[in-house]
């Protein structure tokens, strides 16, 4: 028997946009622009985002999709409302900032909040558990705590990849099952009335 496949046709064609979640390396982002997949870039730092974003323009337009900065590229990042900044934090110390410790470090995610002053520190090596701190993910930009206005300003900085684009898709890496079931609606309640409809 030749030629047989238990995956059905698709429905849909072209299919549906594919996405490669957490996305860290040049080279997912490389293959992604070559396969025209959307990658969902974990690197947080600015520069280095917006370094990664400019590379996937480069390699899409060489596959032969020209794209404006931005397009076809997402982001994820950890967001946390407060009444106060410190409110804010202090959720995100008892929530995402527990995964990434005590789970999501183990499998070698902390390298996507590098810094520049690491490369001479830790050359060759992974970050430490020293370095996987709360205050570094603020500092990279992964994790946007505060009040509203304050995650508002972030995620539009965020947005306009240092000035010169147009971000495409943001997800937002969500504590679902990590705090109580009303502070989860308060936070989806306040992203769908503050941030969605500002940047729909």
């Amino acid at each position: 028997m030749r030629r047989i496949c238990v995956a059905p046709k698709r429905y849909q064609d072209p299919h549906p946009p594919l996405f490669q979640p957490f996305s860290i390396s040049e080279a997912t982002i490389r293959y992604t622009a070559q396969s025209g997949i959307v990658p969902v870039i974990l690197t947080a730092y600015p520069p280095d985002f917006q370094r990664l974003c400019r590379m996937y323009q480069e390699v899409a337009a060489g596959a032969g999709r020209e794209l404006a900065l931005g397009k076809s590229v997402g982001v994820i990042r950890a967001v946390h409302f407060g009444r106060t900044e410190e409110e804010a934090v202090t959720l995100l110390r008892e929530t995402n900032y527990a995964g990434f410790y005590n789970y999501f470090g183990g499998f070698g995610f902390w390298e996507a909040f590098r810094m520049p002053e690491d490369a001479a520190k830790y050359e060759g090596a992974m970050l430490p558990t020293s370095e996987w701190t709360v205050e570094r993910m603020r500092k990279a930009k992964y994790a946007l705590a505060g009040t509203v206005d304050q995650v508002k300003s972030e995620i539009e900085s965020l947005r306009r990849i240092g000035g010169e684009g147009d971000l495409e898709w943001c997800t937002w890496f969500f504590d679902q099952g990590a705090m109580p079931g009303d502070e989860e609606m308060r936070q989806i309640e306040l992203f769908a009335e503050h941030i969605i409809p500002a940047f729909r």
